[in-house]
């Protein structure tokens, strides 16, 4: 009698893992990665390479350095990525507006000063 309720209970884990796998894989890769490039206008062979998911952002600059947005807002074609880290000594900040000609990297350094780069952008 033990090991028939217990062979039951082990199907129905079973059958209930069975059903619930394919609906958390639709929602886990619903999710899907944005992929942006921005040329720097003064120099259009320098690009910065993002991966956008959800609420976070990952760039890669011209140089391989890779800096990740912890604050990614999205309205009217437009991204803010804010709350940078990995670069040194900086902080930076993008407003990437996928429907103008013209966005803009903000940089301030340790020191407060401030600087802003413009970039043309698409999305890849």
């Amino acid at each position: 009698e033990y090991f028939k309720t217990h062979t039951k209970r082990i199907m129905k884990t079973l059958l209930t893992l069975l059903l619930l796998i394919p609906s958390l894989s639709t929602l886990t890769f619903n999710v899907e990665a944005r992929t942006i490039v921005c040329s720097y206008i003064d120099n259009p062979n320098e690009k910065n390479n993002f991966e956008i998911i959800e609420d976070t952002a990952e760039e890669i600059s011209p140089f391989g350095l890779k800096i990740l947005y912890k604050s990614v807002l999205f309205e009217n074609d437009t991204y803010t990525l804010k709350n940078s880290s990995g670069a040194i000594n900086q902080k930076r900040s993008w407003i990437i507006n996928l429907g103008q000609e013209i966005s803009n990297l903000f940089i301030e350094e340790d020191s407060g000063e401030l600087f802003k780069y413009e970039y043309r952008c698409f999305e890849n």
